[in-house]
Protein backbone atom coordinates (compact mmCIF):
# COMPACT_ATOMS: atom_id res chain seq x y z
CA UNK A 1 0.00 0.00 0.00
CA UNK A 2 0.94 3.36 -0.82
CA UNK A 3 0.67 6.35 1.89
CA UNK A 4 -0.01 10.13 1.46
CA UNK A 5 0.45 12.95 3.82
CA UNK A 6 -1.86 15.59 3.55
CA UNK A 7 -0.62 18.89 3.37
CA UNK A 8 -1.63 22.68 2.93
CA UNK A 9 1.80 24.39 2.05
CA UNK A 10 -0.14 27.65 0.41
CA UNK A 11 -0.17 28.90 4.57
CA UNK A 12 2.86 30.97 6.47
CA UNK A 13 1.30 28.52 9.57
CA UNK A 14 3.36 26.14 10.85
CA UNK A 15 0.08 24.54 12.60
CA UNK A 16 -0.56 22.90 9.36
CA UNK A 17 2.58 21.70 9.43
CA UNK A 18 2.15 19.80 12.73
CA UNK A 19 -0.45 18.54 11.89
CA UNK A 20 0.54 16.95 8.91
CA UNK A 21 3.90 15.60 10.69
CA UNK A 22 2.15 13.96 13.19
CA UNK A 23 0.67 11.71 10.45
CA UNK A 24 3.31 11.16 8.97
CA UNK A 25 5.04 9.36 11.79
CA UNK A 26 2.64 6.74 11.54
CA UNK A 27 3.40 5.66 7.55
CA UNK A 28 6.14 3.17 7.02
CA UNK A 29 6.77 5.29 4.20
CA UNK A 30 5.49 8.53 2.40
CA UNK A 31 4.92 8.16 -1.42
CA UNK A 32 2.73 11.14 -1.76
CA UNK A 33 2.13 14.54 -0.25
CA UNK A 34 -1.44 15.68 -1.14
CA UNK A 35 -2.76 18.92 -1.42
CA UNK A 36 -5.50 19.69 0.96
CA UNK A 37 -7.46 22.28 -0.97
CA UNK A 38 -6.81 20.01 -4.10
CA UNK A 39 -7.86 17.19 -2.50
CA UNK A 40 -10.88 16.23 -5.31
CA UNK A 41 -7.85 15.86 -8.27
CA UNK A 42 -5.37 13.65 -6.48
CA UNK A 43 -4.57 10.50 -8.26
CA UNK A 44 -2.01 7.97 -8.07
CA UNK A 45 1.02 7.24 -10.92
CA UNK A 46 0.20 3.52 -10.55
CA UNK A 47 -3.82 3.78 -10.56
CA UNK A 48 -3.24 2.46 -7.20
CA UNK A 49 -5.63 3.55 -3.96
CA UNK A 50 -3.49 5.85 -1.52
CA UNK A 51 -3.64 5.40 2.26
CA UNK A 52 -4.37 8.68 4.24
CA UNK A 53 -4.85 10.04 7.48
CA UNK A 54 -7.54 12.84 7.23
CA UNK A 55 -6.49 15.17 9.74
CA UNK A 56 -6.95 18.78 8.94
CA UNK A 57 -9.26 21.78 8.56
CA UNK A 58 -11.33 21.43 5.25
CA UNK A 59 -13.52 22.88 2.46
CA UNK A 60 -11.58 26.43 2.61
CA UNK A 61 -12.39 25.95 -0.37
CA UNK A 62 -15.82 24.12 -0.80
CA UNK A 63 -16.06 22.99 -4.49
CA UNK A 64 -12.99 20.83 -4.01
CA UNK A 65 -15.11 18.44 -2.03
CA UNK A 66 -15.14 15.61 -1.19
CA UNK A 67 -11.67 14.03 -1.93
CA UNK A 68 -10.40 11.95 -4.69
CA UNK A 69 -11.95 8.32 -4.93
CA UNK A 70 -7.87 7.76 -5.37
CA UNK A 71 -7.86 8.48 -1.50
CA UNK A 72 -8.44 5.60 0.93
CA UNK A 73 -9.44 7.74 3.83
CA UNK A 74 -8.74 7.39 7.58
CA UNK A 75 -11.20 9.95 8.74
CA UNK A 76 -9.73 11.37 12.15
CA UNK A 77 -9.05 14.84 13.19
CA UNK A 78 -11.35 16.52 10.74
CA UNK A 79 -12.32 20.10 11.21
CA UNK A 80 -14.88 21.18 9.35
CA UNK A 81 -15.73 25.28 10.99
CA UNK A 82 -18.94 26.71 11.15
CA UNK A 83 -17.65 30.36 10.96
CA UNK A 84 -16.30 28.93 7.33
CA UNK A 85 -20.16 27.90 6.86
CA UNK A 86 -21.40 31.25 7.08
CA UNK A 87 -18.34 32.68 5.39
CA UNK A 88 -18.91 30.80 1.98
CA UNK A 89 -22.94 30.60 2.53
CA UNK A 90 -24.71 28.31 0.33
CA UNK A 91 -22.09 26.88 -1.93
CA UNK A 92 -20.12 25.33 1.37
CA UNK A 93 -23.19 23.76 2.61
CA UNK A 94 -25.01 22.30 -0.50
CA UNK A 95 -21.03 20.84 -1.12
CA UNK A 96 -20.85 19.42 1.90
CA UNK A 97 -24.56 17.93 2.23
CA UNK A 98 -25.05 16.58 -1.23
CA UNK A 99 -25.11 12.76 -2.22
CA UNK A 100 -20.91 12.65 -3.16
CA UNK A 101 -20.08 13.98 -0.18
CA UNK A 102 -22.78 11.65 2.03
CA UNK A 103 -21.39 8.75 -0.10
CA UNK A 104 -17.66 9.51 0.57
CA UNK A 105 -18.63 10.12 4.42
CA UNK A 106 -20.24 6.40 4.87
CA UNK A 107 -16.51 5.03 4.22
CA UNK A 108 -16.06 5.52 7.71
CA UNK A 109 -17.91 2.92 8.78
CA UNK A 110 -20.08 1.90 11.89
CA UNK A 111 -17.40 4.27 14.09
CA UNK A 112 -17.99 7.50 11.84
CA UNK A 113 -15.95 10.46 11.10
CA UNK A 114 -13.80 11.07 13.95
CA UNK A 115 -13.77 14.91 14.14
CA UNK A 116 -10.96 17.15 15.84
CA UNK A 117 -13.47 19.16 18.09
CA UNK A 118 -17.23 18.89 19.18
CA UNK A 119 -18.72 21.47 17.43
CA UNK A 120 -17.88 20.04 13.97
CA UNK A 121 -19.52 16.83 15.50
CA UNK A 122 -22.49 18.27 15.98
CA UNK A 123 -22.29 20.17 12.61
CA UNK A 124 -21.82 16.51 10.92
CA UNK A 125 -24.16 15.09 12.74
CA UNK A 126 -27.16 17.33 11.61
CA UNK A 127 -26.47 16.35 8.62
CA UNK A 128 -26.97 12.98 9.42
CA UNK A 129 -23.08 11.93 9.51
CA UNK A 130 -22.25 9.84 12.13
CA UNK A 131 -19.48 10.90 14.27
CA UNK A 132 -16.80 10.92 16.96
CA UNK A 133 -14.45 13.32 18.50
CA UNK A 134 -11.42 11.82 17.98
CA UNK A 135 -9.29 14.86 19.21
CA UNK A 136 -6.06 16.20 17.55
CA UNK A 137 -3.99 13.70 15.41
CA UNK A 138 -1.08 16.34 17.42
CA UNK A 139 -2.00 14.38 20.63
CA UNK A 140 -0.43 11.72 19.23
CA UNK A 141 3.17 12.75 18.94
CA UNK A 142 5.49 11.02 21.41
CA UNK A 143 8.55 12.16 23.61
CA UNK A 144 12.13 12.26 21.61
CA UNK A 145 14.37 9.99 23.76
CA UNK A 146 17.43 12.22 22.16
CA UNK A 147 15.84 15.80 23.99
CA UNK A 148 18.07 17.39 26.72
CA UNK A 149 15.41 19.98 28.86
CA UNK A 150 17.28 23.96 28.54
CA UNK A 151 14.68 24.77 30.92
CA UNK A 152 13.45 28.16 29.32
CA UNK A 153 9.71 29.66 29.19
CA UNK A 154 8.91 29.59 25.73
CA UNK A 155 5.59 31.48 24.14
CA UNK A 156 4.67 30.94 20.99
CA UNK A 157 2.63 33.64 19.31
CA UNK A 158 2.03 35.40 22.44
CA UNK A 159 1.95 39.07 22.16
CA UNK A 160 5.67 41.48 22.92
CA UNK A 161 3.53 43.43 26.11
CA UNK A 162 2.64 40.05 27.34
CA UNK A 163 5.93 38.31 26.96
CA UNK A 164 7.71 41.28 29.29
CA UNK A 165 5.06 40.51 31.70
CA UNK A 166 5.93 36.76 31.85
CA UNK A 167 9.82 37.83 32.26
CA UNK A 168 8.64 40.03 35.37
CA UNK A 169 7.12 36.82 36.92
CA UNK A 170 9.84 34.45 36.53
CA UNK A 171 13.86 34.05 37.05
CA UNK A 172 14.16 31.78 33.87
CA UNK A 173 14.68 33.02 30.51
CA UNK A 174 11.83 33.34 28.01
CA UNK A 175 11.77 32.89 24.48
CA UNK A 176 9.33 34.30 22.05
CA UNK A 177 8.50 32.47 19.12
CA UNK A 178 6.04 32.64 16.14
CA UNK A 179 4.52 29.93 14.27
CA UNK A 180 4.43 32.36 11.03
CA UNK A 181 7.18 31.11 8.54
CA UNK A 182 9.25 33.83 6.96
CA UNK A 183 10.43 32.21 4.09
CA UNK A 184 9.21 30.03 1.57
CA UNK A 185 10.52 26.34 1.74
CA UNK A 186 9.61 23.07 0.67
CA UNK A 187 7.34 20.20 2.11
CA UNK A 188 10.53 18.14 3.25
CA UNK A 189 12.05 21.40 4.70
CA UNK A 190 8.67 22.29 6.37
CA UNK A 191 9.02 18.78 7.84
CA UNK A 192 12.54 19.08 9.40
CA UNK A 193 11.56 22.41 10.62
CA UNK A 194 8.49 21.06 12.26
CA UNK A 195 10.57 18.42 13.81
CA UNK A 196 13.19 20.79 14.88
CA UNK A 197 10.71 23.18 16.79
CA UNK A 198 8.97 19.79 18.46
CA UNK A 199 11.93 19.21 19.84
CA UNK A 200 12.80 22.54 21.18
CA UNK A 201 9.29 22.84 23.24
CA UNK A 202 10.22 19.40 24.46
CA UNK A 203 13.13 20.73 26.63
CA UNK A 204 11.30 23.75 27.49
CA UNK A 205 10.21 24.01 31.21
CA UNK A 206 6.90 25.76 30.43
CA UNK A 207 4.97 26.85 27.27
CA UNK A 208 2.57 29.88 26.87
CA UNK A 209 0.67 29.91 23.62
CA UNK A 210 -2.09 31.16 21.65
CA UNK A 211 -2.06 28.40 19.16
CA UNK A 212 -3.98 25.16 18.86
CA UNK A 213 -1.32 23.31 17.69
CA UNK A 214 1.35 24.21 20.04
CA UNK A 215 -0.84 23.76 22.85
CA UNK A 216 -2.19 20.10 21.93
CA UNK A 217 1.88 19.41 20.77
CA UNK A 218 3.19 20.48 24.95
CA UNK A 219 0.47 18.37 26.14
CA UNK A 220 1.42 15.34 23.80
CA UNK A 221 5.30 15.91 24.72
CA UNK A 222 4.48 15.79 28.36
CA UNK A 223 5.55 19.68 28.88
CA UNK A 224 3.79 21.96 31.18
CA UNK A 225 1.54 24.74 28.68
CA UNK A 226 -0.85 27.73 29.72
CA UNK A 227 -2.63 29.01 27.11
CA UNK A 228 -3.70 32.36 26.98
CA UNK A 229 -7.26 33.55 25.71
CA UNK A 230 -7.38 36.69 23.47
CA UNK A 231 -10.01 38.36 20.91
CA UNK A 232 -8.92 35.52 18.73
CA UNK A 233 -9.62 32.47 20.34
CA UNK A 234 -11.77 30.80 18.14
CA UNK A 235 -14.22 29.10 20.34
CA UNK A 236 -15.09 26.22 18.02
CA UNK A 237 -11.83 25.09 17.38
CA UNK A 238 -10.88 25.83 20.91
CA UNK A 239 -13.40 25.18 23.52
CA UNK A 240 -13.52 21.35 23.15
CA UNK A 241 -9.72 21.40 24.69
CA UNK A 242 -9.42 24.54 27.25
CA UNK A 243 -11.55 22.90 30.16
CA UNK A 244 -8.52 20.28 30.29
CA UNK A 245 -5.63 23.09 30.22
CA UNK A 246 -4.23 26.04 32.02
CA UNK A 247 -5.60 29.23 31.05
CA UNK A 248 -4.86 32.78 31.39
CA UNK A 249 -6.47 35.78 30.20
CA UNK A 250 -5.09 38.43 27.87
CA UNK A 251 -6.03 40.72 30.35
CA UNK A 252 -5.39 39.28 33.55
CA UNK A 253 -1.75 38.34 32.37
CA UNK A 254 -1.28 42.14 31.23
CA UNK A 255 -2.52 43.25 34.85
CA UNK A 256 -0.61 40.70 36.76
CA UNK A 257 -3.50 38.85 38.02
CA UNK A 258 -1.56 35.44 37.21
CA UNK A 259 -2.72 32.41 39.13
CA UNK A 260 0.08 30.45 38.66
CA UNK A 261 3.77 30.42 39.81
CA UNK A 262 5.93 29.89 35.93
CA UNK A 263 8.97 28.97 37.74
CA UNK A 264 7.46 25.95 38.78
CA UNK A 265 4.90 24.67 36.87
CA UNK A 266 4.03 21.05 36.27
CA UNK A 267 2.52 18.86 32.98
CA UNK A 268 -1.08 17.83 33.78
CA UNK A 269 -1.96 14.52 32.93
CA UNK A 270 -5.14 14.81 31.38
CA UNK A 271 -8.36 13.34 29.25
CA UNK A 272 -6.70 14.35 26.17
CA UNK A 273 -3.04 12.25 27.07
CA UNK A 274 -6.00 9.00 26.92
CA UNK A 275 -7.69 10.57 24.06
CA UNK A 276 -4.28 10.83 22.02
CA UNK A 277 -3.24 7.49 23.11
CA UNK A 278 -6.58 5.92 21.62
CA UNK A 279 -6.07 8.40 18.82
CA UNK A 280 -2.37 6.58 18.41
CA UNK A 281 -3.93 3.20 19.00
CA UNK A 282 -6.50 3.60 15.51
CA UNK A 283 -4.36 5.33 13.67
CA UNK A 284 -1.46 2.27 13.81
CA UNK A 285 -4.44 -0.34 13.03
CA UNK A 286 -5.41 1.30 10.13
CA UNK A 287 -1.87 1.23 8.93
CA UNK A 288 -1.80 -2.50 9.82
CA UNK A 289 -4.95 -3.09 7.84
CA UNK A 290 -3.14 -1.31 5.06
CA UNK A 291 0.35 -3.46 5.16
CA UNK A 292 -2.24 -6.65 5.23
CA UNK A 293 -4.07 -5.84 1.97
CA UNK A 294 -2.85 -8.04 -0.42
CA UNK A 295 -4.29 -6.47 -3.85
CA UNK A 296 -4.85 -2.68 -3.86
CA UNK A 297 -7.58 -1.48 -5.38
CA UNK A 298 -6.98 -0.01 -9.17
CA UNK A 299 -8.92 2.51 -11.01
CA UNK A 300 -8.77 4.26 -14.27
CA UNK A 301 -6.55 7.11 -14.41
CA UNK A 302 -7.44 7.81 -18.12
CA UNK A 303 -11.14 8.51 -17.12
CA UNK A 304 -10.37 10.04 -13.68
CA UNK A 305 -8.18 12.83 -15.50
CA UNK A 306 -10.60 14.04 -17.97
CA UNK A 307 -13.30 14.19 -15.46
CA UNK A 308 -11.35 16.49 -13.59
CA UNK A 309 -10.70 18.66 -16.83
CA UNK A 310 -14.52 18.83 -16.99
CA UNK A 311 -15.09 19.62 -12.84
CA UNK A 312 -12.34 21.86 -12.79
CA UNK A 313 -14.56 24.56 -15.79
CA UNK A 314 -17.46 24.07 -14.25
CA UNK A 315 -15.72 25.36 -10.75
CA UNK A 316 -14.32 28.17 -12.45
CA UNK A 317 -17.76 29.17 -14.16
CA UNK A 318 -20.15 28.61 -10.36
CA UNK A 319 -17.24 30.68 -8.77
CA UNK A 320 -17.71 33.66 -10.93
CA UNK A 321 -21.68 33.47 -11.36
CA UNK A 322 -21.09 34.36 -14.83
CA UNK A 323 -23.95 35.25 -17.12
CA UNK A 324 -24.30 34.38 -20.85
CA UNK A 325 -22.49 37.96 -21.81
CA UNK A 326 -19.97 37.32 -19.49
CA UNK A 327 -19.27 33.69 -20.65
CA UNK A 328 -19.36 34.98 -24.83
CA UNK A 329 -16.30 37.44 -23.82
CA UNK A 330 -14.67 34.56 -21.80
CA UNK A 331 -14.62 32.15 -24.83
CA UNK A 332 -13.39 35.01 -26.93
CA UNK A 333 -10.38 35.49 -24.70
CA UNK A 334 -6.84 33.91 -26.00
CA UNK A 335 -5.85 33.96 -22.37
CA UNK A 336 -7.55 33.11 -19.17
CA UNK A 337 -5.72 35.48 -16.90
CA UNK A 338 -7.01 38.40 -18.17
CA UNK A 339 -10.71 37.49 -17.80
CA UNK A 340 -9.61 36.68 -14.25
CA UNK A 341 -7.75 39.71 -13.58
CA UNK A 342 -10.85 41.77 -14.98
CA UNK A 343 -12.99 39.91 -12.10
CA UNK A 344 -10.82 40.60 -9.78
CA UNK A 345 -10.45 44.06 -10.38
CA UNK A 346 -14.37 44.51 -10.33
CA UNK A 347 -14.49 42.17 -6.75
CA UNK A 348 -12.05 45.42 -5.60
CA UNK A 349 -13.66 48.10 -6.72
CA UNK A 350 -16.89 46.55 -4.78
CA UNK A 351 -14.93 46.10 -1.88
CA UNK A 352 -15.19 42.28 -2.18
CA UNK A 353 -11.68 40.91 -0.79
CA UNK A 354 -12.94 37.05 -0.68
CA UNK A 355 -13.58 37.35 -4.12
CA UNK A 356 -10.73 39.20 -5.45
CA UNK A 357 -8.18 37.31 -3.68
CA UNK A 358 -10.22 34.62 -5.40
CA UNK A 359 -9.67 35.58 -9.02
CA UNK A 360 -6.06 36.98 -8.43
CA UNK A 361 -5.23 33.78 -7.31
CA UNK A 362 -6.13 31.87 -10.07
CA UNK A 363 -5.14 34.36 -12.73
CA UNK A 364 -1.50 34.26 -11.49
CA UNK A 365 -1.75 30.60 -11.64
CA UNK A 366 -2.85 31.14 -15.12
CA UNK A 367 -0.15 33.88 -15.99
CA UNK A 368 3.09 31.92 -15.93
CA UNK A 369 4.85 32.27 -18.91
CA UNK A 370 3.37 35.87 -19.77
CA UNK A 371 5.37 38.77 -19.65
CA UNK A 372 6.92 39.23 -15.95
CA UNK A 373 5.49 42.61 -15.71
CA UNK A 374 2.18 40.87 -15.98
CA UNK A 375 3.00 38.44 -13.61
CA UNK A 376 4.25 40.95 -11.13
CA UNK A 377 0.91 43.17 -11.60
CA UNK A 378 -1.38 40.22 -10.97
CA UNK A 379 0.75 38.62 -8.18
CA UNK A 380 0.98 42.64 -6.59
CA UNK A 381 -2.98 42.41 -6.37
CA UNK A 382 -3.43 39.14 -4.93
CA UNK A 383 -1.01 41.22 -1.98
CA UNK A 384 -3.66 44.34 -2.37
CA UNK A 385 -6.71 41.80 -1.58
CA UNK A 386 -5.12 40.08 0.91
CA UNK A 387 -4.41 43.00 2.61
CA UNK A 388 -7.60 44.74 2.32
CA UNK A 389 -9.14 41.65 3.71
CA UNK A 390 -6.83 41.71 6.87
CA UNK A 391 -4.67 38.41 5.88
CA UNK A 392 -1.65 40.21 6.74
CA UNK A 393 0.26 36.93 7.62
CA UNK A 394 0.08 35.52 4.39
CA UNK A 395 0.27 38.73 2.62
CA UNK A 396 3.70 39.08 4.13
CA UNK A 397 4.42 35.34 3.47
CA UNK A 398 4.29 35.25 -0.17
CA UNK A 399 5.85 38.85 -0.45
CA UNK A 400 8.98 37.07 1.15
CA UNK A 401 8.11 34.84 -1.57
CA UNK A 402 7.88 36.80 -4.22
CA UNK A 403 11.05 38.77 -3.67
CA UNK A 404 13.26 36.88 -5.74
CA UNK A 405 11.35 37.42 -8.56
CA UNK A 406 9.87 40.58 -8.38
CA UNK A 407 12.21 43.08 -6.30
CA UNK A 408 14.27 44.59 -8.52
CA UNK A 409 10.87 46.35 -9.96
CA UNK A 410 10.30 49.65 -8.31
CA UNK A 411 6.33 49.13 -8.11
CA UNK A 412 7.28 46.43 -5.97
CA UNK A 413 9.50 47.45 -3.86
CA UNK A 414 7.33 49.86 -2.85
CA UNK A 415 4.40 47.63 -2.04
CA UNK A 416 6.92 45.50 -0.23
CA UNK A 417 7.89 48.54 2.17
CA UNK A 418 4.00 49.72 2.65
CA UNK A 419 2.90 46.48 3.47
CA UNK A 420 6.09 45.60 6.14
CA UNK A 421 5.01 48.71 7.77
CA UNK A 422 1.70 47.73 8.78
CA UNK A 423 1.97 46.14 12.16
CA UNK A 424 0.93 42.19 12.65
Amino acid sequence: MQYGVITYTRTANMGDDIQAYAASRFYPHIDYYIDREKIDTFFSENSEKVAAIMAGWYMHSPLNWPPSPFIKPLMVSMHFSPSMELACGTIKKNALDDTASMDWFEQSGDRGVGCRDEDTARMLEKLGVRTWWSGCITLTLNRYSDVEKHNKIVCVDVENNQVDVIRRHTTKEVVSMTHRYTQCISVEERMKTVEDRLKFYQGASLLITTRLHALLPAIALGVPVIYVINEKTDACRFNSYLKYVDCIDKEDLLKGNIPYDFDNMAARHTMLNDMGEALSDYCKKFVCDCENIIDVPKLDVDMFIDSVKRTERLKQLIYKGINDKELIAWSQQTEDYCVLSRYGAEAMEHQNWDKAIYYFGLAFDECHGADIKIEMNIFMNYIRALVKAGDLENAKYLLDVGKEAYYKYEEFHELYQEVFKINM
